[in-house]
């Protein structure tokens, strides 16, 4: 995602002037969750409504990523927009995704 001291493992495309898409890579963590909820909060405050995350590079998930997705997509919600994932093509991460109900919160593609 965006290691300290590494190359950036984020690439965000501008669909709109009030959607985004962000195409991630590797494992999504403890060690990252601040640096994912810090560009979503950026995102926010400038008044992007619809956040894409592309999944195809991430391998790995934990509870804490899940408490950022959770939060931003009510806060996305809030304001008329959404967040949404795309492209799970980790196993595990669907799995994860379908035994917790996420889909219900936020739209898995």
């Amino acid at each position: 995602m965006l290691p300290k001291g590494d190359e950036e493992k984020v690439r965000l495309e501008q669909e709109s002037n009030d959607s985004v898409v962000l195409f991630l890579e590797g494992q999504l963590d403890v060690t990252n969750a601040t640096e994912l909820k810090e560009l979503l909060h950026s995102l926010y405050e400038q008044a992007v409504k619809h956040v894409t995350l592309d999944f195809t590079a991430v391998n790995g998930i934990d509870s804490r990523i899940l408490g950022v997705l959770l939060f931003y997509q009510k806060r996305f919600k809030e304001k008329q927009g959404e967040l949404s994932i795309r492209n799970v093509t980790s196993t595990f991460i669907r799995r994860s995704f379908q035994m917790l109900h996420l889909n219900r919160v936020i739209r898995v593609e």
